[in-house]
């Protein structure tokens, strides 16, 4: 019995317009959650009721260790006193502004966590908000959003904010500002000059807050000088120091992956130029701050939390039940393949069938390591990943194959589609081509070898 009897795909999946809806900005979302912007197309309508409606949202979101953690830090900084920022490190379509989004809507609508999965993660943080927020020791808690892309809401002295009564051109003057304590840091914002420690511990003296800041690190800081970088980057210095005992929970995107082994970054390549800048952040903040990557990528295949996310963000649902009799049988079968000896070790882990399904481990391994991690510029990792699913499993459920799994050579590249999304134009890149389309076939003659 093949995937396409057992499982049935969301029925988006088969809209290719909305292939691209998978790239939320904060500042967009928030706006449109404020009341401040509107849908100008059929497409931001989607966009607009996916990610901006918040029971929607947590309906197509799997909740990682990552995410977890980063709830349980934040709702522990607003009950108890931060210890310093909490760092979300991730190289693009690594899970980090979907993060924000849910940190956003959960504070809006608490409930809304219970369309999560797993269902056991979700009601726990539910509990967790629930009993923050109806503490008696919190009169208030102030949401701050910073998207670094949007002037709006990330004022710089190249473009400052006009807010009536005085003018915003930092981060720092923007964050006062929205706390209304603007008073508090004016000399320092006017000045463009990082404020002093006792001027932040001022400014968060009795408040309640949750500041989440995405895109400042690349985007915004892309956009400045270098003494102005100096500024910010003093910034987060004395931000780190004047968090520790406050309840403000500060919660920063850094476009970088990390290597936990080492404890060190590396810097996104398309902001290669402002590389120093970001370890000079990361350097400052570290020893103060939280380091959570928002999603779990392993050395094998890219880890559980892509297998899951895409369950949910193609079929629905993270937890995909299989007749025990089916899993037997594929096990069985891909046991006698795997003797065969035509794969590497690292592809015949067995055990990662059930774990994987409907998705062959290789499949998982082409994506995500051998694809994205080596362009990360081109390919987002798991904004990739889903993008490349859509394209799948619409080429694969248009078709006559009913596959016993969805395997790396299920990524035709002799669809135009789904060659255009990797490859660019046809044109380019015909070698390498060539080459896959052949490991591809080499691939699917193996796996149909239990049909006959």
């Amino acid at each position: 019995m093949g995937v396409k009897k057992l499982l049935k795909p969301l029925d988006d999946v088969f809209d290719e317009s909305l292939d691209q809806v998978i790239a939320p900005s904060l500042g967009k979302i928030y706006g449109y959650m404020k009341g401040l912007e509107k849908p100008e197309s059929k497409l931001d309508e989607y966009i607009y009721d996916l990610y901006g409606k918040s029971r929607k949202f947590f309906s197509i979101t799997y909740i990682t260790s990552g995410m977890e953690k980063v709830f349980n830090e934040v709702i522990k900084a607003l009950e108890n006193g931060s210890t310093g920022p909490i760092i979300l490190p991730s190289l693009f379509g690594g899970g980090k502004t979907h993060l924000l989004l849910a940190l956003l809507h959960a504070f809006q609508d608490p409930e809304a966590i219970l369309f999560a999965e797993p269902k056991d993660t979700a009601e726990k943080l539910y509990e967790n908000l629930k009993n923050l927020l109806q503490s008696k020791k919190i009169d208030k808690i102030d949401i701050v959003v910073i998207d670094g892309d949007y002037e709006k809401y990330a004022p710089s002295p190249i473009k400052p904010l006009n807010v009536g009564p005085y003018t915003v051109y930092t981060i720092w003057g923007y964050i006062a500002h929205s706390l209304g304590r603007y008073d508090i840091v004016r000399d320092y914002d006017e000045k463009q000059a990082a404020p002093s420690k006792d001027a932040l511990e001022d400014l968060f003296r009795d408040k309640h807050a949750l500041i989440l800041m995405d895109e400042v690190l690349s985007g915004y800081a892309v956009n400045l000088d270098n003494t102005q970088r100096g500024k910010l980057l003093e910034f987060f210095k004395r931000l780190a120091s004047a968090l520790q005992g406050k309840n403000i929970a500060t919660v920063i995107t850094i476009p970088a992956y990390y290597r936990e082994q080492t404890g060190r970054i590396e810097t996104e390549e398309l902001y290669k130029d402002i590389a120093d800048f970001i370890e000079g952040f990361f350097d400052a903040v570290r020893e103060q701050g939280v380091i959570v990557p928002p999603i779990r990528y392993a050395e094998e295949y890219g880890g559980s939390d892509v297998v899951k996310i895409l369950r949910k963000r193609i079929f629905g649902e993270a937890e995909i039940s299989v007749p025990a009799d089916k899993i037997s049988d594929l096990i069985s079968h891909y046991q006698g393949v795997y003797s065969l000896g035509m794969f590497p070790s690292t592809a015949r882990q067995i055990e990662l069938l059930k774990e994987y399904y409907p998705f062959h481990p290789t499949y998982i391994d082409i994506l995500i390591r051998h694809i994205a991690e080596r362009r990360p510029t081109t390919f987002q990792r798991t904004r990739f990943a889903i993008l490349i699913t859509r394209k799948v499993i619409r080429n694969l459920w248009q078709s006559n194959r009913d596959p016993d799994f969805i395997h790396a050579w299920s990524i035709d590249l002799e669809n135009g589609d789904i060659s255009a999304a990797i490859l660019g134009k046809p044109s380019k890149r015909k070698a390498i081509k060539i080459m896959l389309i052949n490991y591809m076939r080499l691939q699917r003659s193996l796996s149909m070898k239990r049909k006959t």
